[in-house]
């Protein structure tokens, strides 16, 4: 979510200019084909409809290059007659050009290895590449999970996995024919999913390029979850620059607290020596996204005031990790903060709804 607001206006611009963004010389796509052509009709009339909406595909995650460069994104593409969908990756040069399809069938790509390589998602596996699509292979040790990050000098990746902690009524009591719920507190629900008696935990482990080893659970045990629900947002947790530290939101509260209350909490864990501090734990809403400046030395996070107020106002947060303190910027801006991002070590950018744009 933060790095991205950039490369995604970017990305936008060039699916809108065409929309036959996949059909890409020198590829060649397997399975459902998908025309985003517009008919002599749709030309003719002038006028957008939601055919030629679908047209331009969907745009999904991106990922700019670490020199700034080049720009990975995603785009579905839907069939409206039989509601068949396709997700290609693409790459493209930031200043602008034309789209080069990289790989099909897969999403959340990232770069690593100084962007000589990509990895990215295709049915559940995480797979890995050369930067130009070729030597494509599954990385092995790494099933079952959820979101991940590569840390920025490609040795470690981090990820999240839902680790089952709590036991249903079949197992309480021995009735493995019994589909039933025993609810006695809160939360049972959370929009639009059950409890599975599980909680999403993020793991670390050593990364070669082709195979993780030595995965570690840097949340053990414990009944909290990172990414937070409902949306389980990967941008909630983030690598320092030299990979020593991992800076993530959680809400340290189960049951009815967990239910009333907003207030998360950004955590700094030390992955040489496995402790942990909470560097918003003065603040008592939300606390999220937190990221690290370029020399590693602060966190920038958005911040709530106020408890169980979900619509308060985004404020922007600064921690400095020598000092310990942490403290709001900019006071006199009465608007949300958003898409946090350093331009350099004492100068960053966000985005705002202000006004009535953004």
């Amino acid at each position: 979510m933060n790095r991205y607001f950039l490369p995604a206006a970017l990305v936008a611009v060039c699916c809108i200019v065409s929309c036959s963004h996949n059909t890409v010389e020198g590829s060649s796509y397997t399975g459902i084909r998908f025309s985003g052509e517009l008919t002599k009709e749709e030309r003719s009339t002038g006028r957008m409809t939601p055919e030629i909406l679908w047209k331009f595909g969907r745009l999904g995650s991106f990922d700019l290059s670490s020199d700034g460069t080049e720009i990975l994104y995603t785009v579905t593409d839907i069939d409206m007659k039989t509601e068949a969908r396709r997700t290609n990756i693409f790459r493209i040069p930031s200043s602008g050009g034309d789209p080069v399809l990289v790989a099909e069938g897969g999403s959340s790509p990232r770069w690593f290895s100084n962007d000589r390589s990509i990895a990215f998602v295709r049915e559940g596996r995480l797979m890995v590449m050369k930067a130009d699509g070729s030597e494509m292979t599954a990385v092995q040790g790494l099933d079952n999970f959820e979101s991940y990050s590569i840390s920025p000098a490609g040795d470690k990746i981090l990820f999240t996995r839902r680790v089952k902690l709590d036991k249903t009524a079949n197992e309480k009591y021995g009735l493995p024919g019994a589909g039933v719920r025993i609810i006695d507190d809160l939360m049972y629900r959370h929009w639009d999913h059950w409890s599975d008696y599980s909680y999403s935990h993020i793991f670390v482990a050593s990364f070669n390029g082709k195979k993780i080893s030595g995965a570690k659970d840097i949340m053990e045990g414990q009944r909290y979850e990172s990414p937070t629900a409902p949306f389980f947002d990967g941008s909630e947790i983030a690598w320092s620059p030299d990979g020593r530290f991992i800076a993530y939101t959680s809400k340290r509260m189960t049951g009815r607290d967990y239910a009333r209350s907003t207030n998360t909490d950004i955590f700094l864990y030390d992955l040489s020596s496995g402790k942990e501090i909470n560097i918003s734990e003065k603040n008592h809403g939300y606390d999220k996204y937190p990221v690290f400046s370029p020399d590693g030395s602060k966190i920038a996070f958005q911040s709530m005031e106020r408890d169980g107020y979900e619509s308060d106002l985004d404020r922007l947060f600064i921690y400095d990790i020598k000092s310990g303190k942490a403290g709001r910027l900019i006071r006199s801006w009465d608007f949300d903060v958003e898409n946090i991002n350093w331009a350099d070590n004492s100068n960053l950018f966000f985005t705002s709804a202000h006004h009535g744009t953004v």
